[in-house]
């Protein structure tokens, strides 16, 4: 099966509802980078660069837990990019 990433961001899209099909496995649709009010670890406003990621699996191929943990390793990968190149060694 495939891994499939759409860019709805390129064309102004924020969420998607991705539909798999065969012999696809997964499907991500990235969103705008959009910049937004967000609040730090003190408290302070500050500008956020928020993108919205939405997915859909195959749960016959893929367990319903596997979809989040690459969720949060992509943010990961996002935020710090150098952990990529580290995890990739």
């Amino acid at each position: 099966g495939t891994f499939t990433i759409s860019n709805i961001g390129a064309i102004g899209g924020t969420y998607a509802k991705p539909v798999v099909f065969r012999p696809q496995v997964a499907l991500v649709a990235l969103g705008k980078t959009q910049k937004l009010p967000r609040f730090d670890d003190n408290d302070n406003l500050v500008a956020a660069h928020i993108m919205k990621a939405s997915y859909s699996c195959d749960h016959r191929i893929v367990d319903g837990a596997s979809c989040p943990r690459f969720s949060l390793l992509f943010k990961r990968y996002l935020e710090d990019p150098e952990t990529m190149l580290l995890d990739m060694q």
